[in-house]
């Protein structure tokens, strides 16, 4: 069974898109919303979001019922991501994806024919980061991001941190298996990933949430909010023309078209 598996927060802006990208290649589809707890300064009371998350997962046409929607306040995202694979079963497909994530049809089935070999364990994906805008995509550190993204779950498999790092019931990283790593150029199969095309106060949250996060991991005190959003500053990303095309399900976006350069 191939399950997408989507842990959300305030992503109404592109999840619609990526459940359209999705939907019709995977057997279940396991939506997870709601902040952890250093998000909790921008989420309802109860953890859920406090955009159209929700309301987009409810409403997205459903005729096979794939669909699970659990709503919930978090500790963390690593709790977060271990409950969505304790849905799962064992040999299950995850398909892990974020809700400003989309994909192409043709990629999508590339992706999952590589399972067809059953010693095949994960693949590591390989990202186009759209900035400024669509017609642009950065380079240098986000281009160079690699997680894997799609694995068969085996061994009670589980996530030790906010890194995506997946490690089996000994400790050791699915790195270890057998993965098909698609190299970086414009024929791999890419995830077309548009978080940083987001609303600007969505971005400085999540900006806020990684400040702090840091602190945790360093084991100093937290700050809030509000002092940590004076304090960051505009971020230097460098970006180069995109000369692909996107999936099909993007050309319907209310800003495809626009260019922000």
């Amino acid at each position: 069974m191939i399950v997408a598996c989507y842990p959300v927060f305030n992503e109404d802006e592109f999840l619609e898109c990526s459940l359209k990208s999705i939907y019709p290649f995977v057997d279940r589809i396991i939506v997870l919303d709601g902040a952890v707890e250093l998000m909790m300064f921008c989420a309802n009371p109860d953890g859920s979001s406090t955009d159209r998350t929700l309301e987009i997962v409810r409403s997205f046409p459903d005729p096979e019922q794939k669909i699970m929607l659990i709503s919930k306040r978090w500790t963390t995202l690593t709790s977060k991501r271990t409950a969505y694979l304790e849905l799962c079963d064992e040999g299950d497909i995850v398909f892990t994806v974020d809700g400003d994530e989309v994909h192409k049809a043709s990629d999508v089935k590339r992706l999952l024919r590589v399972f067809e070999n059953e010693d095949i364990q994960g693949i590591l994906n390989s990202y186009y980061y759209f900035y400024p805008d669509f017609y642009h995509i950065l380079t240098y550190r986000y281009a160079d991001k690699r997680n894997v993204r799609i694995f068969r779950l085996l061994n009670e498999h589980h996530y030790i941190s906010t890194d995506e790092n997946v490690v089996d019931k000994d400790g050791r990283s699915i790195l270890h298996g057998t993965i098909l790593h698609y190299a970086v150029n414009d024929r791999s199969p890419h995830i077309y990933h548009y978080s940083k095309l987001r609303r600007p106060e969505k971005e400085m949250n999540r900006r806020i949430y990684r400040f702090n996060r840091d602190l945790v991991r360093f084991g100093e005190p937290t700050e809030n909010p509000e002092e940590v959003r004076k304090k960051i500053g505009k971020e230097d990303l460098t970006y180069t023309e995109f000369k692909g095309t996107h999936p099909s399900v993007m050309f319907d976006h209310s800003r495809y078209g626009r260019v922000m350069v």
